[in-house]
């Protein structure tokens, strides 16, 4: 579909499309009750439940967007994945049309950057004193820019540093695995006239984007940057954990999630934790005092998923991450591992969709936590969850030698 016009009689007529095809589709919509009986003036006549569709139509796009890998299931299923998982000779993924899936996610963000907006980025570039203000803005994973324009446009607009641009100038930085995604920003800042470089980057090698920043664009430390980034962080790339100190294997039990190593194997739940609490370390160790201001999804268990069907995305958008090698968790082990990585969230967290019994998108800022980081108990910190216990006050506030012994039965939840 090359584009998409509205057409008199509360139609639409799609350019670019032959007859055949046109003819093909007006079925399909037909079939649904989505569209009257033939084609006007090379329009679809659509009815109420037609309009709603096709003005959502740009939420299906991610979906839509791993059409080269559904086509290939049965090899991703059962055969060889490397044939499916691998780069063109542009260096671009093959399994998934990844300018539609940037525009799609684009379309589909737009809320959840409003929060971001007015929460956070008010916070920062509004209520804190100029001089404690970041100079860079830098978003791992930038897509086609649209985040760092809604930011800058934002700052500009409706805070105090946008009055002080002139003098405090603010640089928005785009970060990228993939060189359409860069060219892409740059066209979007460009025609903007917004301040901004781009730069290559691995979201799983933190280190080495923060060193670009410091030496190509100036960043005086950590504490100049502040790091954004939208749904990104389940498709970090898989490496061997290398702490045995993670002891996530009691997590087994409290995820229901299937994971895909590179190779095309299982990945166990513990491993793909103990992944993410790694991962998460090494954003921890150059995050600064403005911390990280992330967008991520999570996943739902089965159960959940079937109670939620008419209102949840889990059933397709689950498998499609899982099939395609990325790692969604529940949003109690995203915190469990942040916390772990030594990351806690400002008071300005927030779970969507809001009011709702279940998490699929959390908005927080992360910044380092005072300590080295949290952990699950084991049998052997006994000695010294028995000497926290005896300072209560009142006796019945106690946990007996007992109870404590039954952590390692104990589930996630009572854990935490």
């Amino acid at each position: 579909m090359h584009h998409m016009e509205e057409a008199p009689g509360g139609g639409v007529r799609l350019g670019g499309l032959d007859g055949a095809t046109l003819e093909l589709l007006a079925a399909a919509f037909r079939r649904r009750g989505m569209c009257a009986p033939g084609l006007s003036d090379g329009g679809l006549q659509l009815t109420e439940s037609g309009r709603f569709v096709v003005q959502r139509c740009g939420e299906f796009g991610v979906a839509v967007s791993y059409w080269p890998m559904l086509r290939q299931l049965d090899a991703v299923l059962f055969g060889d994945v490397t044939e499916v998982f691998r780069h063109n000779d542009e260096g671009h993924e093959a399994h998934v049309d990844r300018t539609m899936n940037v525009i799609a996610s684009g379309f589909m963000h737009g809320k959840f950057f409003d929060d971001m907006m007015s929460v956070h980025v008010h916070h920062t570039f509004d209520e804190l004193p100029l001089d404690q203000q970041p100079s860079i803005v830098a978003d791992t994973g930038c897509g086609d820019g649209t985040l760092l324009l809604r930011l800058y446009e934002y700052v500009r607009d409706y805070t105090l540093r946008g009055k002080h641009l002139e003098n405090r100038p603010l640089l928005m930085v785009g970060v990228d695995f993939n060189g359409a995604s860069l060219l892409a920003t740059a066209e979007t800042l460009g025609k903007a006239g917004v301040p901004f470089e781009t730069m290559f980057g691995d979201i799983g090698d933190p280190e080495t984007i923060h060193k670009g920043l410091c030496s190509r664009f100036g960043a005086r430390d950590e504490d100049d940057v502040l790091h954004v980034r939208s749904f990104l962080d389940h498709d970090r790339p898989y490496l061997e954990p290398t702490d045995d100190g993670i002891n996530a294997s009691v997590l087994e039990s409290e995820n229901d999630a299937a994971y895909v190593h590179p190779n095309g194997g299982v990945l166990t739940r513990a491993l793909a934790y103990s992944n993410l609490v790694e991962h998460m370390r090494r954003w921890a160790s150059v995050a600064g005092r403005h911390g990280l201001l992330l967008l991520e999804a999570h996943s739902l268990t089965v159960s959940d998923t079937a109670e939620f069907m008419t209102e949840a995305t889990s059933l397709h958008f689950d498998a499609l991450q899982s099939w395609s090698g990325q790692m969604l968790v529940p949003a109690p082990h995203w915190q469990l591992a942040l916390g772990h990585a030594g990351l806690l969230p400002d008071e300005n967290w927030l779970c969507y969709p809001k009011g709702s019994p279940y998490t699929r998108i959390t908005l927080q800022r992360l910044v380092p936590a005072p300590c080295a980081g949290f952990r699950l108990a084991t049998l052997s910190d006994l000695p010294q969850l028995l000497e926290l216990e005896e300072q209560w006050d009142a006796p019945f506030l106690r946990s007996s030698e007992a109870t404590l012994r039954q952590i390692g039965r104990a589930s996630c939840r009572e854990r935490v």
